[in-house]
């Protein structure tokens, strides 16, 4: 007994995670519509950056090589003062500028998505660093 009692809870649990998955792709599919199903708010590029990191390629046979990655990342800053770090596309990187205004797309008050006049980045899952 005690065996089906933890096995509900377990299910019962899992539900939650799918379910919220499942809603973001519901959401997204009506955004790729051409309708507005996020929120919106103003936000502001606080900072960007790149950095570098090295990346090692094994080719087997012991043989490898190391060769570097940049990172592009900017800083948008919320209504509220909030900012995290996110990693972007090159493409996108370019075109936002420090203290450019733009539309941040929220879903459950979390930042999902970057809009600018020319361009626009999305699906943030989570914040590179705070």
């Amino acid at each position: 007994m005690i065996g089906l009692v933890v096995v509900v809870i377990g299910l019962d649990s899992a539900r939650e995670p799918f379910r919220e998955g499942r809603e973001l792709r519901a959401v997204v599919a009506c955004a790729e519509s051409s309708r507005d199903c996020f929120g919106h708010e103003t936000g502001l590029i606080a900072d960007r950056r790149t950095h570098t990191t090295p990346e090692t390629t094994s080719v087997g046979s012991g043989h490898s090589w190391t060769s570097t990655k940049t990172h592009y990342e900017i800083t948008p800053q919320r209504a509220d003062g909030t900012r995290h770090t996110r990693e972007v596309s090159p493409g996108f990187y370019d075109v936002v500028a420090h203290n450019q205004r733009v539309d941040l797309r929220l879903w459950r008050k979390d930042v999902v998505g970057i809009e600018t006049p020319a361009t626009r980045s999305g699906s943030f899952p989570t914040p590179a660093h705070n």
